[in-house]
């Protein structure tokens, strides 16, 4: 296990089974051509737990440990209910996966599809110590989940860019939440960063590309409305009545790509692929006051120029200060 995670903060990329197939057959991998799955998780090192039922327990709760086990015949077959055989341990030969437990057993994670077990689980008995040494090898990821992290800030307003959804998160079902075009999940310029909704993650996708995510919810950054011809800025007809952003589940029809473009060395456009409109926003000025009115009063647009200098942004990444501030203070 520590290997694979070694090979993840070496490398930063990591790619879906579905991206890169199991094949029971000797070849060359191929991982360079294929996606980068790495969202906001990368493993910096990694922690070994002391052998034994409790220490194992107390590692669930802390984290999802990686355990080697040894598996028998019974092993193989088995479908339901707690498992409680593996006698005599000869040798420890397959790692699995602890995501959690109850009074009677352990329930863990296999890589052998969901046609196997509980749906790719099995319930592992917590009465015997250490059934099949599950709790003798277990070790789990030491992770910054805000490595990463940026601020976006206007620099004409003070204000930071940010998202408030009071949904779960939408990493693990994006696309399947609830679309681009309804509600009122539309990205805000506000005087502080409440409830960490102004944390965001540049994704790097290539080529100058990158998708723009929101710490707390997950949501990408989205956009749409006519095409603006960027040696014509300006000609299009204003800000106040152009598209508002919204921040979706997924990368609908490709309009949640952007370009962070160098303005100076103290600002970026943040420039729209398909539409080549720039992300703005105005309101009240709020530097360097202190709070003024909340997180949702002003929404931001999608515009066609650059008006009052307030499509340049302040992009800087998060302090340690930052990351260990109380999450419900501005």
């Amino acid at each position: 296990m520590n290997k694979g995670w070694a090979y993840i903060l070496k490398n930063k990329r990591f790619a879906l089974e579905k991206d890169v197939p199991y094949k029971a057959v000797d070849g060359t991998c191929d991982y360079a051509s294929k996606q980068n799955v790495i969202s906001n998780v990368i493993p910096q090192t990694y922690t070994r737990v002391a052998s034994g039922n409790d220490n194992l327990l107390q590692a669930t709760y802390i984290s999802v440990p990686a355990v080697a086990i040894t598996v028998e015949s019974d092993f193989y077959g088995y479908k339901s209910g707690v498992y409680d055989g593996c006698a005599t341990v000869k040798s420890i030969h397959h790692a699995v996966v602890v995501v959690g437990y109850d009074t009677a057993a352990w329930k863990v994670k296999n890589s052998w599809g969901t046609g196997w077990g509980q749906g790719g689980y099995i319930r592992m008995s917590r009465a015997r110590p250490s059934i099949c040494r599950i709790a003798h090898y277990a070790m789990y990821p030491n992770v910054d989940l805000m490595a990463g992290l940026v601020t976006i800030k206007n620099t004409q307003t003070g204000r930071f860019l940010a998202h408030w959804d009071n949904q779960d998160d939408v990493r693990g079902r994006r696309g399947t939440a609830d679309g681009w075009s309804y509600g009122t999940t539309y990205a805000y310029a506000t005087d502080g960063n409440y409830y960490n909704t102004a944390f965001w993650k540049l994704i790097d996708l290539g080529d100058g590309k990158v998708h723009i995510e929101n710490f707390h919810s997950g949501r990408w950054l989205h956009a749409d409305g006519a095409v603006v011809d960027p040696a014509t800025r300006g000609k299009e007809g204003g800000w106040t009545n152009a598209p508002h952003i919204r921040v979706t589940d997924a990368d609908y029809y490709g309009h949640a790509i952007w370009h962070v473009n160098q303005t100076t060395t103290a600002a970026q456009h943040i420039t729209h692929h398909n539409t080549k409109r720039f992300l703005f926003a105005a309101g009240s000025h709020v530097k360097p006051s202190g709070p003024s009115g909340g997180f949702g009063s002003v929404k931001v647009h999608s515009v066609d120029a650059n008006y009052y200098n307030c499509a340049e942004w302040e992009i800087k990444p998060i302090t340690a200060a930052q990351k260990n501030r109380n999450i419900a203070s501005g």
